[in-house]
């Protein structure tokens, strides 16, 4: 190996840092810059030799058969997206017309006969009343090859909502223009429409009529759930509708000295339609953003609870947490119930259940009170309409989605993304979150100011040997050893039963020599004779640490290290630890400390923990596997500040749902 001068400086007394490169690259270096040189210059012989190949191989190659030529013409350029809709295409007619034949099982003739009906396909009649392909039954994301289904399924269903948002607007436009006109002038909307008060009414029914089949499927959803008594956001939506259209049709066969009343009552029954088609709108534009970022991410990983019980406790041994729940990052293949988890829980419904029974309730009081002080049955009614209609939290499930839609459109900018409120459910028992050290520290900026060298050791081999040891390890300082040798780890020796002992160092075989890595207690605890501590200090200020090196026993070098904490992840890991989440950082490097740790990213040193060697390894190994499908509660790129800040967002979720109920509430209560 040949050693090149480093930009790194030297400390007092402290070799500089070279890169090491390899001879045959500096040989090979020195070989081009020689045919530079004597460039233009051809040798003879190797001319006439190459020309007498050739007049051979013409020789040789006289006969030449049609069909036997070697050149090739080049493969045409196909669309990938237009190829894989037209074989999804092909597979979804073959799937259509594939019937199972009775003949292929000697039995199934039999059954047929026993049943009277056809066990393995369907009565023409039968088959016409299947649900279609893209029906809301068959709307999941299934497999990674079902992406040109499932996104034609999400598109359809947006374009779907978009357009029951515009007829059901046009038709909250038309109501209340149609309201605004008796406030206008008395007796205007006599005049507009020729004295006749039931053609006005007929006008505000075409109005209502053309909202309530905008959103004809939300008020079947509303009415199952009312029937089921499984109240959610649509039941409110439902009943708002149901109550004003039955005043409506009451006023139809009324005096016409109360027709004025109607279109405000009509106006708030369509608003909270038009209210709830927003936030579906706004849903299905969450779960096409995030479906394009998971469908884009690779690899991805999934933020879960380490499942194992034993092995949960052991990591989280010495914490005090009694039932662990510690979530981590890990590598899927899948992200399995995507739609579901993306719309299964909303804060609205939880509401709904709470508020339709009341506002109902006090709603049938207000109504009576106002009939008996007015004696009028009707203006009672109305008063019972205007309360329910007022009160029922209709925006709630807009306020969910758009909460919803703008933390997704940051989180997707930040390479992560969250489920919804099915993700806070999930991390309601989180109690500490684990990390490897190399992605608390930023590894670029990690710095080696000097290497002192002892018993005639060559620089060249320590560096080696450290940096396979560290390499390998995949500690912090991996990537400032991995600049010194420009990035060629085939230089690296190799490194056997490689270990890491507890608040240490390193241990491993190289060459059958025992080496270790570390700090000064590691080689007293393996008899060799380590520096004095005043001889360190020398060199250890602006927080800088030693690392030594020793092989075969005895002390081989000391390099002089700093660490760089990676600042981008203070804010989030600081605002999880507010909601009570414990920082475990997996090290192997002696030098990473909860003080060092808590100084570069200005942490609070109580909810920092480090891992002692055991817990590493269990938490290492579980890294390691990687998942054939994960849950999509929390889907990231791999990089801890995505992973911790979709925690953040996850947490930030539950301040807003408290401050959407309380909104909710008192609106309701002002109602």
């Amino acid at each position: 190996v040949i050693k090149r001068q480093s930009n790194f400086k030297h400390t007092q007394d402290l070799a500089p840092i070279p890169t090491l490169v390899s001879a045959e690259d500096i040989l090979a270096q020195d070989a081009i810059e020689q045919k530079t040189k004597t460039g233009g210059i051809i040798d003879v012989a190797e001319r006439e030799k190459k020309q007498e190949d050739k007049q051979l191989s013409e020789l040789l190659n006289q006969i030449r058969l049609e069909g036997f030529d070697d050149t090739e013409e080049p493969a045409p350029k196909v669309d990938e997206y237009e190829v894989e809709r037209e074989l999804y295409e092909r597979r979804k007619e073959k799937a259509s017309k594939f019937t199972v034949n009775s003949a292929i099982l000697p039995d199934a003739e039999q059954a047929a006969n026993d049943t009277g009906e056809e066990i393995y396909s369907a009565p023409p009649s039968k088959k016409k009343s299947e649900k279609p392909e893209y029906s809301d039954e068959n709307d999941e994301f299934r497999f990674a090859d079902d992406k040109i289904r499932f996104t034609y399924a999400l598109n359809k269903k947006y374009k779907a909502t978009l357009t029951s948002l515009a007829v059901g607007s046009a038709s909250l436009v038309g109501l209340i223009a149609l309201g605004v006109i008796p406030l206008i002038k008395e007796g205007a909307m006599l005049d507009l429409f020729n004295g006749s008060g039931r053609l006005y009414l007929i006008f505000c029914a075409i109005a209502m009529v053309i909202g309530i089949f905008s959103g004809l499927k939300i008020i079947k959803k509303g009415f199952s759930s009312l029937f089921h008594l499984k109240l959610n956001a649509a039941s409110c939506v439902a009943f708002a509708v149901a109550v004003t259209t039955i005043q409506l049709l009451v006023l139809f066969a009324a005096d016409s000295t109360v027709l004025t009343s109607v279109p405000l009552y009509l106006t708030a029954g369509i608003a909270s339609l038009v209210l709830y088609n927003a936030g579906e709108m706004l849903k299905y534009k969450r779960i096409r953003l995030n479906f394009d970022f998971l469908s884009e991410t690779k690899p991805l990983f999934a933020v879960e609870s380490i499942s194992g019980e034993d092995e949960a406790f052991e990591i989280g041994r010495g914490l005090l947490l009694g039932e662990p729940d510690i979530k981590a990052s890990f590598r899927t293949l899948f992200p399995s119930r995507f739609m579901e988890l993306s719309s299964k829980r909303f804060v609205s419904d939880e509401l709904s259940r709470k508020l339709i029974p009341i506002v109902i309730l006090l709603s049938v009081v207000m109504g009576i009170i106002t009939a008996v002080i007015h004696k009028e049955i009707l203006m009672g009614f109305g008063a019972f309409v205007a309360a329910a209609c007022i009160g029922m939290p209709a925006s709630a499930y807009l306020a969910d989605n758009a909460i919803l839609y703008m933390i997704s459109k940051k989180l997707v900018k930040s390479g992560a993304i969250i489920s919804g409120y099915e993700a806070m459910d999930n991390c309601s028992g989180i109690n500490a979150v684990a990390l490897e050290s190399s992605e608390i520290f930023d590894t670029s900026k990690c710095n080696i100011f000097g290497i002192k060298t002892f018993s005639s050791m060559r620089v060249d081999e320590a560096i080696l040997f450290t940096a396979a040891m560290i390499i390998e390890a995949k500690a912090p300082l991996s990537g400032v050893f991995d600049s010194v040798i420009l990035g060629r780890r085939e230089l690296l020796p190799p490194v056997e039963t490689l270990a890491y002992e507890d608040k240490l160092g390193l241990s491993a075989w190289i060459y059958n020599r025992r080496v270790l890595v570390g700090n000064r207690q590691l080689l007293i605890n393996h008899n060799v004779e380590a520096p004095t501590k005043d001889f360190e200090k020398k060199y250890l200020h602006d927080g800088r640490c030693p690392l030594y090196l020793a092989i075969e026993g005895k002390i081989a070098a000391m390099f002089i290290v700093s660490y760089e904490g990676n600042t981008e992840l203070s804010a989030p890991i600081r605002a999880i630890e507010k909601n009570g989440v414990t920082l475990l950082v997996k090290t192997a490097d002696a030098n990473i400390t909860e003080e060092l740790i808590c100084s570069a990213l200005r942490l609070v040193p109580s909810s920092t923990k480090v891992l002692n060697a055991v817990s590493g390894d269990i938490f290492g190994e579980l890294k390691k596997e990687i998942k054939p499908s994960a849950d999509a509660h929390i889907l990231h790129d791999g990089s801890a500040y995505s992973m911790l800040t979709a925690l953040y967002a996850v947490f930030s979720l539950g301040s807003f749902k408290n401050i959407t109920m309380i909104m909710q509430t008192v609106g309701a209560a002002i109602g």
